[in-house]
């Protein structure tokens, strides 16, 4: 609304007077602005922290592509990757993100390397759910066990983030991933669906995207889900009295 800045103190004051006598359009404002704050540019976190990122990725791509030789390029590239095995041998997660992020410049390395990143955030003190979020969907999803793991967790770090139209369709993927998995008997991922726990917090987690955004019968569908996961008769009561 470039209509409402004011550049002097007699602007700001015409511009408020103007406002104070047209009630219909000054109700509008009320009802929409702050809908239209979330939606705009200058509140989107994500966005703005995967562009910033990106362009940090190119300042080090550029430097390793004009600053080296092909043969020191590939070098740079195995040593920064055994670099990073070593941090995650070590569960030092700044240097997982500082090497990881290094390899994610090139293509090669991004399907590989995103989830090890995305981890690295979580784990951090101060979870990262902007970046959970973003290197979590851009990790590999090819085997059903990187489905289940990286939806579930892309879907977790959405909803903190009051994304909970997108978490919604994640954790139905999550939940789509984990009975695929479980009819195919997949060893792989036998971790996830047949962990009650697991499958207990996936569905109570789910319930609780859907009461937010106010699907009730959905959610009640998830809450009943819950005690059949749960082996703890306490649990199941509390579950079945959600």
């Amino acid at each position: 609304h470039p209509e409402l800045c004011a550049e002097t103190v007699d602007d700001y004051v015409a511009i408020a007077a103007q406002l104070a006598n047209d009630l219909p359009r000054l109700r509008h404002l009320h009802e929409t602005l702050r809908r239209e704050l979330r939606q705009s540019p200058v509140t989107d976190m994500a966005g703005y922290i995967v562009e910033l990122e990106q362009h940090y990725q190119r300042m080090y791509w550029t430097w390793l592509w004009q600053g080296k030789s092909p043969t020191q390029r590939e070098k740079t590239l195995e040593k920064t990757e055994r670099e990073l095995i070593k941090a995650y041998e070590a569960k030092d997660y700044d240097r997982i993100i500082i090497h990881g992020t290094r390899l994610l410049c090139h293509p090669a390395y991004v399907k590989q390397n995103a989830g090890a990143v995305g981890r690295a955030y979580m784990n951090l003190p101060q979870e990262d759910y902007v970046r959970m979020a973003w290197y979590f969907s851009h990790a590999d999803h090819t085997a059903l066990v990187r489905q289940i793991e990286y939806v579930w967790l892309t879907a977790l770090a959405e909803n903190r983030l009051r994304h909970h139209i997108p978490a919604r369709e994640l954790y139905a993927s999550a939940m789509d991933a984990c009975k695929r998995a479980a009819e195919q008997k997949d060893e792989a991922s036998r971790s996830f669906w047949d962990n009650p726990l697991f499958l207990t917090e996936l569905s109570l987690e789910a319930a609780f995207n859907a009461l937010i955004l106010g699907d009730v019968e959905r959610a009640a569908t998830f809450y009943r889900k819950a005690p059949e996961s749960t082996t703890q008769f306490r649990s199941r009561c509390a579950h079945y009295g959600s």
